[in-house]
């Protein structure tokens, strides 16, 4: 019983909802001129910033997700661009930008990977992957700021130490 003059909690009821997404296609045109007389062919550049190829950072980032953390093949990666975003993808162009991702990646993960291999303490731990059809192992090292995935198809000592570094002051929790 409420007290009298004390005002009743208010129930709560929230809704979560995904606003509509719709891709922003930003077209430039570059125009291309030929010389009358010499006949040589100019042609106008596109402005600083622009990305060169048709997808933009953020949606190679979310297909990049799809293929990598998530693990989903490339037919699906294709359906759900299509699905989620009405954006027909070729499987091939799928492929490139899984590859575009990880060539960019390769420098900042090094960092990480440098990171572990000359902190003072770091955890490691293996469990059994699957690569395809071959049976792989995902070694995870974990400092207080980081943790670096590898996959190697070992679980021996030579992969830990190439993942944690031979400091032999190092203390290794495993």
């Amino acid at each position: 019983d409420a007290l009298a003059g004390d005002d009743p909690e208010p129930i709560r009821h929230q809704v979560a909802e995904v606003p509509p997404v719709l891709p922003v296609v930003d077209e430039y045109r570059l125009h291309r001129l030929k010389c009358p007389r010499c006949r040589t062919s100019t042609c106008a550049t596109l402005p600083t910033g622009v990305p060169q190829g048709a997808f933009g950072p953020r949606l190679r980032a979310i297909l990049s997700v799809m293929a990598g953390a998530d693990r989903l093949g490339k037919r699906p990666i294709r359906q759900l661009a299509f699905d989620l975003l009405g954006l027909s993808i070729s499987v091939g162009m799928i492929c490139r930008l899984e590859r575009q991702a990880a060539a960019e990646l390769e420098a900042p993960v090094e960092e990480l990977r440098e990171y572990v291999r000359e902190a003072a303490v770091a955890h490691i731990d293996e469990t059994s992957w699957w690569q395809g059809r071959d049976k792989m192992w995902l070694w995870a090292a974990v400092t207080r700021l980081v943790t670096v995935f590898t996959i190697a198809p070992s679980r021996g000592a030579d992969v830990a130490k190439e993942v944690l570094g031979t400091d032999a002051r190092k203390v290794v929790i495993s």
